[in-house]
């Protein structure tokens, strides 16, 4: 994208760097939990809305934030079967290797701890409605 990823959280280079990973893999592969889930077809369309979202989160605005807003309400459907499950795990995997090997183990786990704390008073803590992205992944 020309700039920072609509819905992104402002400044989070890493955070745009994610989102554009993951709907670039999603939009190329269709998901394969989907497929086991919902058949090959239905994972095909989760792909297309994922090149749709893609296409509208390149202009800066409103409009990129509804749209990965709409998406991601489309794939947290009630009984998780248009959860991208295999694509949050791909780039889950790939996010721990390239922190861990450029020499990030100790800021992520620190960053784990404080998350995993309940949220105090300054907000704080509990990572709970962070809105990390189509079911809940990054």
């Amino acid at each position: 994208p020309a700039g920072p990823v609509a819905g992104a959280p402002a400044g989070s280079v890493l955070a745009e760097a994610v989102l554009h990973c993951f709907l670039t893999i999603l939009a190329q592969v269709p998901d394969t939990l989907i497929a086991r889930k919902r058949g090959l077809d239905v994972a095909r369309r989760v792909s297309e809305r994922a090149r749709e979202v893609r296409a509208v989160l390149r202009t800066e605005g409103p409009a990129g934030r509804r749209a990965l807003a709409a998406f991601d309400a489309e794939v947290r459907d009630p009984g998780h079967a248009l959860n991208p499950g295999t694509t949050a795990d791909l780039v889950t995997a790939s996010l721990f290797v390239f922190l861990t090997e450029a020499g990030m183990a100790d800021s992520v786990a620190k960053e784990a701890e404080r998350l995993s704390r309940p949220a105090g008073r300054d907000g704080e803590g509990s990572a709970a409605g962070a809105g990390a992205g189509p079911s809940g992944g990054a």
